[in-house]
Parts: C-alpha cells; sequence; structure tokens
C-alpha cells in the first residue's frame, strides 16, 4: 500500500493511499487504515483495513490520489475539475457511498492530490500537483513535478490557482500533507523519491498565495 495522507477524524487516525497488489492487472483502489498510536512509545499499530470501491461502476482501472478534507470524515476530493467529492465510511454496518460532482473552470491542466484539503479562514485550500512525464536521453521514463495552491469556496465552487512552483527546484517532488500550526501551514514533500522534508510556511506567504490565486481569471 502506497499511502498517500494521514488525518484524525472524529478522534481515530488513518492513513490512505492506493494499493494495486490485490488483482493480477495492478487495478489501484483508494484504501483505508485505521491506527492507533502510542505516543510514550513511539508506536503505530494498524487495526483495521478497508478498501474503496471506485464512485459510481466499479470498473475503473486505478483509482489514486483522492485528497481527504480533514473536517469532513470520509470525505474525499477525487477530482479537482469537474469536483468531485466522495463520501465513503466502510467502517459502518452498511457502508455508504454518496458523490457528488460540481462544475469550474480550470485555466490549468486539471491537477490531482497531493496535499489534504483544509479550511484556511474562509475557504477550503490544498496543495496539488502536476506532471510533465517524458523519455531522457537512454530512453528511460522521467518527469517533471509542480505544484499549486487551489482554492473552493464551501459550496464547492472553484475560484483560484496560484501560479506552479516548486519547493527544492528538483524534477521529482511530491507534497503528501498539510496541517495548520501556529497561524502557519506545515507542508510535507518527498524529495527524489528519497527524502521527505516539512516545511513551515509562513501564514503571510500564504495569504500572498491565495491573492495571487483569486486573481487567476485575470493571467
Amino acid at each position: 500500500m502506497l499511502f498517500r495522507s494521514v488525518m484524525q477524524w472524529n478522534g481515530e487516525y488513518f492513513l490512505v493511499g492506493v494499493r494495486r497488489d490485490t488483482t493480477d492487472n495492478g487495478q489501484g483502489r483508494m484504501e483505508y487504515s485505521r491506527v492507533e498510536i502510542d505516543k510514550a512509545n513511539w508506536s503505530v499499530k494498524e487495526t483495521h483495513r478497508k478498501r474503496i470501491p471506485a464512485p459510481l461502476a466499479n470498473d475503473s482501472y486505478c483509482e489514486k490520489n483522492w485528497f481527504p478534507i480533514l473536517d469532513k470524515p470520509y470525505t474525499f476530493v477525487k477530482w479537482t475539475c469537474p469536483t468531485e467529492v466522495v463520501y465513503n465510511n466502510p467502517f459502518n454496518d452498511e457502508p455508504t457511498m454518496q458523490v457528488g460532482v460540481y462544475a469550474c473552470e480550470m485555466p490549468t491542466a486539471d491537477q490531482r492530490g497531493s496535499s489534504q484539503m483544509l479550511r484556511w479562514g474562509n475557504i477550503y485550500i490544498a496543495i496539488t500537483h502536476e506532471v510533465s512525464l517524458f523519455k531522457n536521453y537512454l530512453g528511460q521514463k522521467d518527469a517533471v513535478y509542480r505544484h499549486r495552491l487551489l482554492l473552493w469556496t464551501d459550496e464547492w465552487e472553484f475560484i483560484g490557482a496560484s501560479n506552479p512552483f516548486a519547493f527544492l527546484d528538483f524534477p521529482i517532488e511530491f507534497c503528501v500533507g498539510a496541517a495548520v500550526f501556529n497561524n502557519d501551514l506545515l507542508l510535507s514533500f518527498g524529495f527524489q523519491d528519497n527524502v521527505a522534508f516539512v516545511l513551515q510556511t509562513p501564514g503571510e506567504l500564504i495569504d500572498q498565495l491565495i491573492e495571487e490565486a483569486l486573481s487567476y481569471e485575470n493571467r
């Protein structure tokens, strides 16, 4: 299981990611891993694991990069444009699946999930990624990842996208987490698929990125 996000919902901790080793053809589905954290001993124990079916017809090949909404338990954004919001709680006696699709106009290529979606003031924000795939001079698969800050209202109206940015200006970077801390935004990201960092981003800088993102229609 490739873990993508960590969150706390209703007082419980979850890891969420895609798993592709349960079928012969590599079909991917998002999975919940509910865990108990022993902070005194720095240990984590998985207590339950549940697979999430694809929304609507469960016949797609690969579901991945959904980003969870921190203040809405068991709820994810699957696609950014149109914005597809999926609720699934497999821990109920009768698992439920609810899907909402909201129209949007985005001036960029469709963005895929990276961080969790969280509230910043009166809007929702998330760090997303876009990737340019190509082959290097040896004919090997290669890529360049860049990130954007995206904005939504409470009604899932898409209202803005920042310009693309990098953390360390290297080809392979991938943001996997976001959390508010002392009015700043903590961003965790992987670097060259080799090492992980946590970046404490001043709240003033996030506000500047939001102002930039709100003016996306003028770019």
